[in-house]
């Protein structure tokens, strides 16, 4: 497969319960495209799996679903403001939130 231009994803044999099928593979294929931890595989096919399709990007949706939560949250903290502790609860939130994005943005920096 990937001597015909395919993607080639072999799990990283550190990460792997059985570590000789892995570690096999990557003697058969020296120039595998993803070298992978078992947990980013599945994420991986769907990304690429998208790649050229007409479908929403996995990465579109998730990034759709957040700004929703986000709006939602913020409409939240504005209409709790007479009950302290929810408010405070759902602000907490809210700053736990920001902080996450920014570890986001920071990775993101990161890749150009």
């Amino acid at each position: 497969m990937h001597e015909a231009g395919g993607l080639t994803i072999i799990q990283n044999p550190e990460d792997a319960e059985q570590s000789d099928m892995p570690a096999n593979a990557l003697q058969q294929v020296p120039e595998v495209t993803f070298n992978l931890n078992g947990a980013d595989i599945g994420l991986t096919l769907d990304l690429m799996a998208r790649r050229n399709a007409e479908l929403e990007s996995g990465v579109a949706s998730a990034v759709r679903l957040v700004k929703d939560r986000i709006a939602l949250l913020v409409r939240l903290v504005e209409q709790t403001k007479g009950n302290e502790a929810t408010h405070r609860y759902l602000s907490t939130e809210l700053t736990s939130l920001r902080g996450e994005l920014r570890s986001v943005e920071h990775l993101l920096s990161q890749s150009y």
